[in-house]
Order: C-alpha cells, then structure tokens, then sequence
C-alpha cells in the first residue's frame, strides 16, 4: 500500500494522473485488489473530475464483494449523472443486490439490463440465476436458464436431482475437435460457459433445499406437508436425503402427524437409510406399536446394514421383545449385541452375556466375536482376552476386534505382538487388520513397521476401502511422506470427510500451504462440504500463504451456513486475518467472539503487535490479566514483540520479570531474540550482550544475528 501511494504521488508529479492514463489502472487496483483499502479507492475516484462508466464500474465491482450497500449508491449515483450501465455493470450490481437481500433492486436490474440488450450475456446470466437463487425465487431461475441457448432444450430436465446433472450432460455432450469448447446438441459451446451450466444444477439444488426446508419449518399441518412433498416431487428433490428425512419427522413425531403417511413413504424409497429406519422404529415405538417398531428393526440386519447411531432403539426394541415374550434368536441375539458394543452399554451386554449358554459362546464364532468386541471397547481387555482363548473357532474378525482392543487401551507393543500370533496361526489379515496396525503404528510413529504394512497391502492386493485408505493416509502425512499419502488419496475409489481433511491437514501442518489449497478448491469442485476440522485447516494454510480471497470465502461460509463461531473455528479465523495483514477485521472476528480461551487472546496480541498496534496489544494484555486466563509463553511473545518494536525498553525487562516470577514461565530463545533486538536497535548493546549471557539457554543463530544487527546498525565491531 505504501508503494501504491509513492507511484501515485510519481503520477501527479509528473502530470500522469489525468484519465484516461495511469490513474485508471490504478483505480482498478485498489477497488479490486485485497491488498488495498476500499477508502483509499474512494478517495482516487473522488479526484475524478468526470467519472466515466469504467469509473462506475470499477467502484461496482470493487465494492460488490466486501461493502456491497456502497456498490449499489454507486449504481444510483451513476445514473443520477446520466451515464447508462453496461453488461459489466449488471453481474456486480446483482451480486451486491442479492447479498442485501435487495429484491427490487436486483429486479430493477434485470428489467434495465432487457431493455439495454445485454441480458442475454453469459455473466450478466450467471448473475441473475446467482441472485433469484439466493432469494428463493425459482420460477424466475427457470426462466433465465430458458433463455440461454444451450439449456433451453434442457429446461424440462428434472432441476433437482442434479447429482446425477453432471452424467446427463456428459452423455448429451462431447469435446469440440478444436479443443476450446464442447458439443452440444450439435452447437458447439466455449468452455467455461459449459462448465457453468454444467454445475448450475448443482447450486440452484443446495438453493432449493434451502426453500423446502424453510417451508418444512413453519409447516403445521399435513395438508400443507403433502402440498410441499408434491413440490418435492415436481422438483425431483425426493432422492435428496436430507428433505425427506424432514418430511418423516413431521410425519412421525409432529402432533398432527400421520405414521401411515411416514409408513406409505417409506415403502417407494428403494435404499431407505438408517437414520429413515430410526424415525420409524422411535416412531411406532413411542406410539405404542412395538410389533411394527420389531419388524422396522429386523429389517435393518436383513438389509445387511451397520446400525451406527440406532443403538439406543436397537437396546429398548430388544427389551420390547423380553416385554412381550418373544424369545430372541441368534440373529436378535448378535444384533442387540452388536448395538451394545456401539453404545459401549457394558451392563446390558454383560446381562445379555450371563443368559447365554457357556457352550454357545465358545462354540458360536459369530455370538464370542461380538462379545469380545464388547468387553475390549468396554475397557476390559484382560476378560476379552480370556473370552478369545476360550473360543474353540477364531476368524479375522476375532483377531481384528483384539487387535483393536489393545490399541485402544494403549497397549501398542502388544497390539504388533497378537498381529504377529496371528500370521503364525494362519490367519490371512485383510483391510481392516491393517487399517488397525497402521494406526498403530501412526501412534507409535514407527515408520519402518507402517511402511512394511503398507508394502503388505501392496503385495496381498488388498482393496483399497475407505478405512485402508484413510490409515494410509493418516500414517504418511503424520510422518511427513506427503508424496505417498497423496498417491493414496488419488487412487482411493471412495473419499470421506476424514479422507480430504487428513491430507489436507498434512500439507497444512507441513508448510505446504499452496498444495493444501489447492486440494481445498478440488474439494469444492467436487461439491463436498468441508467440516469444520477442515476448514480449520485451510485457515491455518490461508495464513501461512496469504491466501486472502480463500479466507474471505470460508468466512462467509460459515455466515452462510450459521456456523457456530466457537473458540477454535474463532481463533483460527483472527489468525488468518491477522497474518494477511487484515487486522481490521482480525478485531471484528475477536469482538464477536462469544468465548474466548488463552489461545484467541494470544492471536490478537501477536497480530496487533505482528502489524505495529503495540499499545493496543499492550492493553489487550492488560483486560486478559483481568480474566481468570492465565498467559503462556506464546502470550508473552507477542507482549515481548510489542514491546521490540515500539521500542519499550522499561517495559521489556518489566515483562520478562513478570513472566519468570509471577507466572513461573521460563523464557525461551524466542522471548530473548526480542529483547536482544530491541536492545541493539537502540543502541543499548552491553544491555544486550548482558542478556544473552545471563540466558538460561543457549542462544541460536537468531539470537547472535539479533546482536550483530545491533553492532552493525550503530557501528560497534569492538
């Protein structure tokens, strides 16, 4: 910024200021460019003396993605001054006008971008369905995709089920020879314009969604329920997961409900899924139909199906069944077992456990695996143990749950122990044996054991599952072999959330800011949603690189989607901002923190003193001793670093007292390079010398540089 004001006052020296030379292109710097302030902007146009329409423009679209209020008094001002708007008027006009929520003037928009002739160009397109979207207005998407050329044959394609948008179009279309664009229904089409239409499917679903579930929400009767299922129907939005799961919960739990409704549902859909089988099973449970609640139960295990978080039902329809009378099999047996070990229910296992014939637990592979499962996961390993060696008949399985058990107690060196007794038994490991060991070894960072795990994998040819996978992955970027862990990544048929944040977060935490970036935006394209380990992640990485533009975007990702801005996601956010050199809104995203820890503290002190605010950061570490918060050493780093670079000698040596003797914290290299420093910039350098040898650790090359930048910037070489 500092630059950017010297060539501006090179400009006006030199008569160069005057449009249309130079002083447009700077305009359009500092209205676009994140480095730049938009005040600074402002006051550049305000030297214009007859501001044109790439003047306009300019201010638009620099104030449309961060002050979008003054992006529309732009607009209003153009016109006032009788200059008529273009096409690159209407895509930031609009952006600025749905993020305001401004309806008519985005409307206003669309009605003058007709009239001007330009509504049928690509950007000004993509900014009126991005605009009637974003307002919940469909009907009129519908009718601006029927305008582009491309879609308008394809208008009576089904808008929501655009999972599988992407198949249709591929089938329907195919490269252009020439390289630069694709065939479409015979018209060849330029590529980005393609690839936008391709993916709008995709967005006007997530904005649709969005419509149903604000409907579902205020829904209070089932009149209203079924006219809004039927709008789910003409949308094609029944395959969506999430919005029929709403419709079943107001079937079954809401007082004016209907359980034939919600039972009538669930009869058309041809993969119905757990959490669709737990809303009935809660449903006629509660309502006093437990014969139905059995048969919902049964055919979860039918369907071969994990019941992951219907454990609770799993255990009370159980006891439903001892209620009535009903004598459970062996599949009722292993099936409410199985729910036991998931809900760690140690005392209804056991009392199921004490029922059972000694003899069928030992002889039943099946019926001893799970119990072992059960006691190992429980904590008691040395009974899961015993369980183990009494079983007249061990699978894979068998030694997988043991395995486990012993990792999960710590037990690591026992853990490789029982996976070596078991190769000599016969026992052939398969995925999830190793999934287990390479988890082993990431805890015991053994490198030479993971890699010859992984050279097993390679060589028995094992399916690379999701939890294989995952474990190689986890395994190699714990221990820095980023190459190999994203080799795996590539070659993985099936990635989760676990999957994108691992490698992500390995190239984060290794300084690769750049990669791990780049695997976020990959991500994106994909249109799988980050969590919020990941979004911690790439925060980190958009610090370490600058990466600005992509922090802006998860920030208002997470307005979008109402993230809850705790302590971490917080802290992460402040320290992106305030290592990209926006200390501005470091401080907004800190004042709106509902709870702060010693690590949100720390952050602004640093980024306050990172960007020469010392006094503030100086009182911020005041108003924290005023909180039951007690500072660490990375806290005093910024308090010492403030008081580097404003030059507070007093206040230095204060500190560092402070920090030995008060908080009983042992300075570091790093407490001592700042005193060292600020010492020989002043001039001080016996001060200085005197620290270093009073240190009670050995000065690195940071601290010697420190002092010789001393001596050299005052001349001492005595």
């Amino acid at each position: 910024m500092t630059q950017l004001k010297q060539l501006q006052a090179f400009l006006i020296r030199h008569h160069l200021h005057q449009p249309p030379f130079s002083l447009n292109h700077l305009l359009l710097f500092c209205a676009t460019s994140n480095l730049c302030n938009l005040t600074y902007a402002t006051l550049l146009f305000s030297h214009i003396p007859n501001p044109n329409l790439f003047h306009y423009n300019t201010m638009v679209r620099g104030f449309s993605y961060r002050e979008p209020e003054k992006s529309v008094l732009f607009y209003n001002d153009m016109l006032r001054n009788g200059i008529l708007p273009d096409k690159f008027t209407f895509p930031f006009l609009l952006k600025a006008s749905g993020f305001l929520a401004l309806k008519e003037k985005g409307k206003e928009a669309h009605a003058s971008a007709v009239k001007l002739g330009v509504s049928s160009d690509f950007y000004v397109q993509k900014g009126l369905v991005d605009f009637y979207a974003g307002i919940g207005e469909f009907q009129n998407v519908g009718k601006v995709i029927g305008e582009m050329p491309v879609l308008k044959c394809e208008l009576g394609l089904n808008l929501g089920k655009n999972d599988d948008a992407g198949k249709v179009f591929d089938e329907m279309s195919q490269r252009d020879s020439s390289g630069l664009g694709c065939l479409v229904d015979g018209e060849i089409v330029p590529e980005e314009v393609f690839r936008f239409q391709r993916t709008i499917y995709v967005e006007l679903r997530k904005r649709m969604v969005e419509h149903v579930i604000s409907l579902l929400e205020r829904c209070s009767r089932m009149r209203e329920l079924k006219e809004i299922h039927a709008f789910v129907i003409r949308n094609g939005l029944y395959e969506n997961g999430f919005v029929m799961s709403r419709v079943f919960v107001f079937c079954v739990n809401s007082d004016s409900g209907s359980l034939d409704h919600a039972h009538s549902l669930f009869e058309t859909i041809e993969e119905p899924s757990l959490f669709l089988y737990n809303i009935m099973i809660r449903g006629y449970a509660d309502k006093g139909f437990p014969i139905f609640a059995v048969d919902f139960y049964n055919r979860i295990f039918r369907k071969g199906l994990n019941l992951n978080c219907l454990w609770d039902d799993a255990i009370s329809v159980f006891r439903l069944m001892e209620t009535m009378g009903v004598k459970p099999n062996h599949s009722t047996i292993v099936n409410a077992l199985t729910a036991c070990v998931g809900s760690g229910d140690l005392d209804m296992g056991r009392s199921i456990h004490e029922k059972l014939d000694g003899d069928l637990v030992k002889h039943d592979v099946i019926i001893g695996t799970v119990l072992v499962d059960l006691y190992a996961k429980c904590g008691r390993i040395k009974f899961a143990h015993e369980l183990f060696n009494d079983m007249f008949e061990r699978n894979v399985v068998s030694w997988n749950v043991l395995v486990a058990g012993y990792s999960r107690v710590g037990r690591l060196e026992e853990a490789m122990r029982l996976f070596l007794k078991m190769e000599n038994a016969g026992v052939k490991p398969n995925q999830m044996t190793m999934s287990i060991l390479l988890s082993v070894c990431t805890q015991l960072k053994d490198v030479a054991i993971g890699k010859w795990i992984h050279y097993l994998v390679e060589k028995n040819k094992l399916e690379l599952t999701l939890e294989l996978g995952n474990a190689l992955i986890e395994f190699h970027t714990r221990l820095g072999n980023l190459t190999v862990a994203k080799g795996v990544f590539k070659r993985m048929p099936e990635r989760d959330l676990f999957s994108w944040n691992s490698i992500i977060a390995g190239y984060a935490n290794s300084k690769y800011a750049r990669e791990a970036l780049n695997l976020f935006s990959e991500m994106k394209v994909l249109g799988v949603q980050p969590s919020k380990e990941i979004l911690l992640n790439v925060l980190s990485a958009c610090g370490s690189f600058g990466a600005i533009g992509v922090g802006r975007e998860i920030n208002n990702f997470i307005e979008r989607h109402e993230i809850e801005l705790d302590v971490l996601l917080g802290t992460a956010l402040l320290n992106m901002y305030a290592m990209c050199g926006c200390i501005d809104d470091a401080r907004r995203v800190f004042s709106k923190l509902p709870e702060k820890s010693n690590f949100s503290w720390t952050a602004m002190i640093i980024g306050l003193a990172m960007h020469g605010n010392s006094k503030e950061a100086l009182d911020l570490f005041l108003e924290m001793q005023r909180t039951d918060l007690a500072p660490d050493e990375i806290t005093f780093i910024g308090v010492l670093m403030s008081c580097n670079y404003s030059g507070l000698v007093d206040e230095g040596y204060r500190y560092l007292d402070y920090m030995k003797k008060e908080c009983k914290i042992e300075p570091n290299v790093e407490h001592y390079r700042h005193m060292v420093e600020l010492l020989g910039r002043l001039g001080l350098l016996e001060q200085a010398l005197s620290v270093v040898i009073e240190m009670h650790v050995n000065p690195n090359g940071a601290i010697w540089r420190a002092l010789l930048d001393g001596c050299r910037l005052h001349g001492n070489f005595a």
